[in-house]
């Protein structure tokens, strides 16, 4: 019989169970523990978006299509915008009451990494998060911006503008590519020691905690899209984590 045919497991929302728990002295350990597994697998899941827009970005730049096209150079800025945003979301960012907040790596990083790491937060916060016009950020000067006048003689000065911005920048993406992997593997290992953390203290929970497990029960096809993609979700424990389109 095929697993698509078999019933589905029940499931039961942690986030939900974590909520309910909050501000309970008794289930204090359990209520952090799954709070900061959350965190630590959503920083997992915006590097490996990263990485696969670093990915899309070496497919398109290796295509001729519309190169030298303002709309091609767009989708390269884009593209390494996520890439760059989605990094320094899951390893540098702070957040404010409500936000996820980020894994730091600092202090596992050589010192060439630390270097690659910096200059990437630097980009992110000085060149693309927001606009330092003229002053340079890590790989250069990103925003070069001129408001002038031009002397037309019988009409006078003519006042005009000018942008110039980097779209795609070669040693910030060699960058991503040599970091992306590094911040990929410490931030997976924080969360697979977060993960049997849990397992253990969801192994030892009682009856109060059970009972708040079943109160918070949800369909799991509604995330994963399909009964197969449920199936495919599960099949990926094997190898402790998977990526999939709904």
């Amino acid at each position: 019989m095929s697993n698509t045919r078999a019933p589905l497991p029940r499931f039961t929302d942690l986030r939900a169970v974590a909520r309910d728990l909050s501000g309970s002295p008794q289930f204090a350990k359990l209520d952090k523990a799954i709070r900061q597994t959350a965190m630590v697998q959503s920083c997992v899941g915006d590097l490996s978006l990263a990485k696969t827009t670093c990915e899309a970005l070496a497919e398109l730049r290796a295509s001729p299509r519309k190169r030298g096209s303002v709309h091609r150079a767009a989708t390269e800025f884009a593209l390494l915008m996520s890439a760059v945003t989605l990094y320094a979301r899951a390893t540098r960012t702070s957040g404010s009451q409500g936000e996820r907040g980020s894994v730091s790596i600092v202090g596992k990083l050589t010192a060439d990494q630390l270097e690659d790491h910096e200059a990437l937060i630097d980009i992110r916060n000085r060149a693309l998060a927001h606009v330092y016009s003229g002053e340079a950020t890590a790989d250069g000067v990103w925003h070069v911006e001129r408001l002038f006048a031009v002397d037309y003689g019988d009409i006078g000065w003519q006042p005009a503008s000018v942008t110039k911005r980097f779209q795609f920048n070669q040693s910030t993406f060699a960058r991503l590519l040599r970091q992306i992997p590094v911040a990929h593997a410490l931030v997976l290992a924080r969360f697979h020691e977060r993960i049997r953390q849990l397992t253990d203290l969801l192994n030892g929970s009682n009856d109060a905690t059970v009972e708040l497990f079943e109160s918070h029960l949800f369909n799991p096809v509604e995330i994963f899209g399909s009964v197969d993609g449920v199936w495919r979700a599960l099949e990926a424990r094997k190898t402790g984590s998977g990526m999939g389109l709904t």
